[in-house]
C-alpha cells in the first residue's frame, strides 16, 4: 500500500463546532484574557461537551480568539452543544460570540507540543462557515443543515441564507440556526453587503437604461416643447384626486414603545432592577386608553440592540420610543430617560432623576405622566389614580418581587429554565408577601407560578386550589387591581372551565389596562368562540398593534378574514408577513395562500404556494398529503394515490403521539383521503376497506377525547363511505348534539360540512343541499373551490340548486 493510500485510510469524519469572540483583536490584553476565560468556562460546563469528553469522542483545538471542538459521535452533537452555549451566553452580555458548524474529513496529527490532535478540511470549512456570521449567529454548512432537516425536531429552526463568499473567492452555502430564543435572526453583514452591492449594480444598470431611453426621446421632447410647457403650467396645481392619492402615515400619533432600560453600576446582576423600572413604566402607560403601548415581550427583543432608533420604530409601528437607564447605589437611585419621535429622530423630552431610593415609585409615576402629556393623550382621573398607586411601601419586598419576576419571565427564558427557576421564584415571592402581606402584585405572579405546571406534567387539583386561593387573595386585597382580575380570569378561563366568570374578570381588567396583550387576545378568542365577530376582529387587530412582531396574531386575524371569504384582506396580511419574516418562518402564511387559492378553485396557484413552503423541502409530515389533495381536486387520482401510498405509516400509539405533539390521527387523514379517491373512481370495495381502516385511527382518538370535532366528523364520513347508513346518521346526530351552532360557530360549521357529506352519500341529497345552503351564508362554511372541485360532492352535481350554491359560495360573508 502506498503512503498516500495509508494516509487516506486514517481520515475520519468529524462534526466540528468552530467558535470565536467577535472583536477580540480590538480588546486590551487583560480584556481578551478575561473574555477567553469566561468562554472556556461556559463551554466546559455544557452537558454535550462534558458527555463527549467522558466518552472520549471530543478533540479540542484552541485558536487564540476561540476554539474548535471536533465531535466524533453524532452529527447533531455540535449543534446541541452550540445551542447550550448560546443559552448560557445570555448571562454574559459582554461576550459576543459567533459559531460555525460543518461535518467533514479530518486527519490525526501530532502538534508542536507532540500531542495528538486533528487537522484537515472539516476544521477549515467550519471556520469558513463561522466567518460568514456576526455576533450571535450559529451558522451551519448546507451539508449539516440537510442532515438535520431530515428530522422534524430541527426543521423549524433552519433558515437558508444562500451563498456566502469566503477566502480566495470560494462561495459556500450557509444556513442559520435560530429558535427565537437563541441565534441571530438578522442577515449576516457579509450577505447583506453582497445584496446591497447587487442592488447597486442593478440600480446603475437601470439608470443607464433610462439614460439611453432619455437620449433617444430628447428630440421628440424638444419638438413638442411649447405644448409641454403649456401642459406643465396647466398641471402645476395639484388636483383633488392627486391629493387624495398621496400616501399618509398609518402610524398612530399616540403610540409608544418603552425599550429595556440599561443597568449602570458595578453590580451587573442588578439588571433585573432596571427591567423592573422599565416594566412598571410600561405597565402604567398601558393603563391609558388613549395610547397604543407595545407589549413587554415585544420590546424585550431589542435589549442591547445596535439598530437605529428609527429602524426599531418602523419595525414596531410606533411614533415614539422611550429609552432609559437606571443606576442604583446605596440608598439612592438615578433614572435617566429620553423620549424620541422616531419619525424624525428628534428628542421630544428628556429628564434625569437623582433621588432617594424610597422615591422610586414616585419617579416611575412622574415619568409615565410626563409621557402622557408629551403625547397629548387623554388621562382620566381613574387612570391617573392607577398610575400613582404604589405597589408596596416595602422596598425590600419589592426587590424580592423583581428577582422572582426575572426568574419567571426573563427575556429568552425557555420552558425548561422557567421550570427550574419556579421553586426559587415562589420562595422569593413568599418572602416578599411575608414582609408585606398586602403586596398584590406578589400574590398575582405567585398564583401564576402555582398554576403553571412543568412542561412534562399536569396541574394537580391541590396545585390548582392553591393558585386559586392566591389569586382571589390578591383580588380581595385590591378589587381595582387589573393584575388581580387577570390572574383570577385566567384561572377560570384556562383551568376551571367557567368562561362566564373568566370573561367578567377580563372585561374589568380591560377597562383598567386596555393595552394588556393577554387581556386583549383572550377576549378576542372568547368573542370568536361566541360568534361576536366585530369584537373578535377588533381584538386581533389591536393585538397586531401591541405585538407587531408576533406572527400568531397575524395568523389569527388573516384566518378569520379567510373564514369570512374576505380573501384579499387575508392575502394582504399574509403577503406582508411573508415579506418581513425569514423564509423558514413563513410556513403558516404560505399555507394560507394555498388555502386561498384552493378556495378560489385555482389548483395551480395552490400547488405553487405549496412548493414554495419551506416545510415542503423538509418533507414535513403534512406536505405530501396536501399535495395529494390538490391532485385529487384536479382528478389526477393515480398520482394522488401514489403520493399517499409513499407516506410512511405513523404510529397509532395515541398516548405516545399526544405526548410527542404529533398529529394524533395522521393515519386517519391519509387513509380518509385515499378512501375518497377510491370512492370517486368507483372502486367500492377498496373504498369500503380503506374507510374502515381510517375509522380505527379516529376512534382511537375519540377514546381519549370524546368531543374531538374533527374525529367525530370523519367517523361519520367513514361509516357513510363504508355503506353503514344507520350508523352514519347516528354519528352525525350525536356530533351535532355535542357541537350545536352556538358552540364555537366556526368549528360547528366545519363539522356540518362532514354532516352534509353523510347526507349526500346516504341518499338524502335534498337534506345535503339544504344544509349547504345554510352553510354558504356562514363564516367557516364551504368555499367555491370546495364545491367546485371536491369529488365528495359529485353525487349532488346534477341538482340545479348546486350551481346556485357555488355562486353563493363566491360571496364574502358580512361581519
Amino acid at each position: 500500500m502506498s503512503d498516500a493510500t495509508e494516509q487516506d485510510a486514517r481520515l475520519e469524519i468529524a462534526h466540528v463546532l468552530f467558535i470565536d469572540i467577535v472583536g477580540y483583536s480590538k480588546l486590551l490584553i487583560n480584556q481578551q484574557s478575561e473574555l477567553l476565560r469566561q468562554l472556556n468556562e461556559v463551554v466546559r460546563s455544557r452537558e454535550t461537551f462534558r458527555s463527549a469528553e467522558q466518552s472520549d469522542t471530543l478533540v479540542r483545538l484552541p485558536t487564540g480568539d476561540g476554539m474548535a471542538l471536533a465531535f466524533f459521535s453524532s452529527p447533531d452533537a455540535p449543534v446541541r452543544c452550540a445551542m447550550e452555549i448560546a443559552q448560557k451566553l445570555k448571562e454574559h452580555p459582554l461576550l459576543a460570540v459567533r459559531m460555525g458548524i460543518h461535518s467533514g474529513p479530518v486527519d490525526s496529527v501530532r502538534d508542536v507540543n507532540d500531542r495528538s490532535n486533528v487537522a484537515g478540511a472539516g476544521i477549515n470549512m467550519a471556520q469558513r462557515v463561522m466567518d460568514c456570521g456576526d455576533a450571535g449567529h450559529i451558522l451551519l454548512s448546507k451539508r449539516v443543515a440537510d442532515d438535520l432537516a431530515q428530522y422534524e425536531r430541527w426543521q423549524p429552526y433552519l433558515y437558508d441564507l444562500g451563498a456566502c463568499e469566503v477566502k480566495h473567492g470560494v462561495k459556500i452555502e450557509v444556513v442559520s440556526l435560530c429558535t427565537g430564543e437563541i441565534g441571530n435572526s438578522e442577515l449576516p453583514q457579509k450577505l447583506k453587503q453582497k445584496k446591497q452591492e447587487h442592488a447597486a449594480l442593478e440600480s446603475r444598470a437601470a439608470i443607464l437604461r433610462r439614460r439611453k431611453i432619455l437620449f433617444i426621446s430628447l428630440a421628440i421632447l424638444l419638438a413638442g416643447i411649447a405644448v409641454v410647457g403649456f401642459w406643465f403650467r396647466f398641471r402645476s396645481q395639484p388636483s383633488t384626486a392627486a391629493l387624495q392619492a398621496a400616501p399618509v402615515s398609518t402610524i398612530p400619533e399616540k403610540s409608544i414603545a418603552v425599550l429595556p432600560f440599561e443597568s449602570f453600576g458595578d453590580e451587573k446582576e442588578n439588571a433585573y432592577f432596571a427591567d423592573g423600572v422599565q416594566d412598571d413604566i410600561l405597565t402604567d402607560l398601558a393603563k391609558v386608553a388613549d395610547l397604543i403601548v407595545i407589549s413587554r415581550r415585544t420590546v424585550a427583543q431589542f435589549r442591547g440592540s445596535t439598530k437605529d432608533i428609527r429602524e426599531i420604530g418602523k419595525a414596531l409601528g410606533v411614533a415614539h420610543i422611550l429609552e432609559g437607564s437606571v443606576r442604583r447605589a446605596t440608598g439612592r437611585i438615578v433614572v435617566a430617560t429620553q423620549l424620541i419621535d422616531v419619525r424624525t429622530g428628534a428628542e421630544v423630552w428628556a429628564e434625569k432623576y437623582d433621588r432617594e431610593l424610597a422615591d422610586l415609585f414616585t419617579i416611575q409615576s412622574e415619568i409615565a405622566q410626563k409621557i402622557v402629556g408629551q403625547l397629548k393623550a387623554n388621562l382620566s382621573l381613574a387612570e391617573k389614580a392607577e398610575i400613582e398607586k404604589s405597589p408596596t411601601q416595602d422596598l425590600e419586598a419589592y426587590d424580592l418581587y423583581l428577582r422572582a419576576s426575572a426568574l419567571l419571565y426573563g427575556f429568552g427564558m425557555n420552558a425548561k429554565t422557567a421550570d427550574d427557576n419556579r421553586p426559587k421564584a415562589e420562595k422569593l415571592l413568599e418572602a416578599a408577601i411575608a414582609r408585606d402581606p398586602k403586596f398584590v402584585r406578589a400574590y398575582v405572579i405567585l398564583s401564576d407560578a402555582q398554576s403553571t405546571p412543568n412542561w412534562a406534567e399536569e396541574l394537580t387539583p391541590e396545585q390548582l386550589a392553591k393558585a386559586k386561593e392566591t389569586a382571589e387573595t390578591a383580588l380581595r386585597l385590591d378589587p381595582n387591581s387589573a393584575a388581580a382580575h387577570i390572574a383570577v380570569g385566567s384561572l377560570y378561563y384556562s383551568h376551571l372551565n367557567d368562561q362566564k366568570r373568566a370573561v367578567a374578570e377580563l372585561e374589568i381588567a380591560e377597562r383598567i389596562t386596555p393595552n394588556d396583550i393577554d387581556v386583549v387576545t383572550s377576549l378576542a378568542d372568547v368573542a370568536k368562540n361566541r360568534g361576536d365577530w366585530k369584537v373578535a376582529f377588533a381584538g386581533y387587530q389591536k393585538a397586531m398593534q401591541i405585538e407587531p412582531l408576533e406572527p400568531q396574531w397575524a395568523v389569527l386575524l388573516s384566518n378569520l378574514y379567510f373564514d369570512f371569504r374576505k380573501y384579499a384582506d387575508a392575502e394582504a396580511i399574509a403577503d406582508r408577513q411573508i415579506a418581513s419574516l425569514p423564509h423558514g418562518s413563513s410556513s403558516q402564511f404560505l399555507g394560507l395562500k394555498r388555502e386561498i387559492a384552493m378556495a378560489r378553485g385555482d389548483t395551480k396557484a395552490a400547488m405553487a404556494a405549496l412548493d414554495s413552503n419551506p416545510n415542503r423541502a423538509k418533507s414535513a409530515q403534512s406536505m405530501p398529503l396536501r399535495a395529494a389533495i390538490i391532485l385529487m381536486m384536479e382528478r389526477r387520482y393515480a398520482e394522488a394515490i401514489s403520493i399517499i401510498e409513499d407516506i410512511p405509516e405513523r404510529s397509532r400509539n395515541m398516548p405516545d403521539q399526544v405526548r410527542s405533539g404529533l398529529n394524533p390521527f395522521a393515519n386517519g387523514h391519509d387513509l380518509g383521503v385515499l378512501a375518497l379517491i377510491y370512492r370517486a373512481q368507483g372502486e367500492t370495495e377498496k373504498a369500503r376497506a380503506t374507510f374502515d381502516t381510517a375509522k380505527e385511527s379516529f376512534m382511537a382518538w375519540l377514546a381519549r377525547r370524546p368531543e374531538e370535532l374533527e374525529a367525530l366528523g370523519w367517523v361519520a364520513v367513514c361509516d357513510a363511505g363504508a355503506g353503514r347508513k344507520e350508523e352514519a346518521l347516528r354519528d352525525v346526530e350525536r356530533a351535532m348534539e355535542i357541537w350545536p351552532m352556538s358552540r364555537e360557530p366556526l368549528q360547528a360549521a366545519a363539522l356540518r360540512v362532514h354532516v352534509a357529506t353523510v347526507y349526500a352519500w346516504t341518499g338524502d341529497r335534498s337534506s345535503a343541499i339544504q344544509l349547504l345552503e345554510q352553510l354558504v351564508k356562514l363564516p367557516g362554511g364551504p368555499t367555491e373551490g370546495d364545491l367546485k372541485l371536491d369529488p365528495r360532492w359529485d353525487d349532488l352535481r346534477a341538482d340545479p340548486r348546486f350551481e346556485r350554491l357555488m355562486m353563493a359560495a363566491k360571496q364574502p360573508v358580512e361581519i
